[in-house]
């Protein structure tokens, strides 16, 4: 299963937040290459090396969160 932890929204305007967040295993280990899609706003994203990534949605945006092996996860974006 995925987790995401430390997922905080760093900047935002009026249209716009960018989240900054980490995707571990339940083991704590970092989930590398991880998608992270937000389908109505058309935004992709993958983690990295360490499992984090950026990307900037609108609040309230659903991202799904995909990884080899770990299955499907779904959360909303929120100030």
């Amino acid at each position: 299963l995925l987790t995401l932890i430390t997922g905080i929204a760093i900047a935002q305007d009026s249209a716009n937040i960018t989240i900054k967040a980490v995707i571990k295993d339940n083991n704590g280990l970092p989930i590398i290459g991880a998608n992270i899609i937000d389908k109505v706003n058309k935004i992709r994203t993958a983690s990295d090396k360490t499992g984090s990534f950026i990307i900037e949605t609108k609040p309230e945006s659903i991202l799904t969160i995909n990884a080899f092996g770990y299955g499907i996860k779904t959360v909303t974006a929120s100030k």
